[in-house]
């Protein structure tokens, strides 16, 4: 499942780190990375079957990102609060996968969970 993420911030500390904030996740990340080909998206692969797609880059922040071998993630709880933070791997690729993938925001999944009972975990792939 790809979650398309609507709302998140990328910069760059005093230091010149790339800090990505997102919105808080379901469960811990496990071997999270991410892909990105320095243009509009970045695919973040934060754990097996839960990869999150950052949109539309900033312009201004698409060379550091590409430039950077690693972010670090902030997932927040709300604007002041964060519930975890992590460094990220960036892998530089020539072009995204993103034939053929199908988008979801986070209202589609509360939305199938209300209709249908499910669990956030019931939304990532088995293996």
């Amino acid at each position: 499942m790809i979650i398309q993420e609507k709302q998140y911030v990328v910069m760059t500390d005093k230091e010149g780190r790339v800090i990505v904030c997102i919105s808080v996740k379901d469960m811990e990340p496990e071997n999270p990375m991410i892909l990105y080909d320095g243009k509009d998206h970045a695919m973040f692969y934060r754990r097996r079957g839960q990869t999150v797609m950052l949109d539309y880059i900033n312009k201004d922040m698409q060379k550091p990102v590409y430039e950077a071998k690693q972010v670090f993630v902030v997932e927040l709880k709300n604007p002041k609060t964060a519930a975890r933070t992590y460094v990220v791997p960036i892998k530089q690729v020539a072009k995204l996968p993103l034939e053929n993938i199908e988008l979801v925001t986070p209202e589609d999944i509360i939305a199938e969970m209300e209709r249908t009972g499910k669990k956030p975990e019931d939304f990532l792939k088995k293996s």
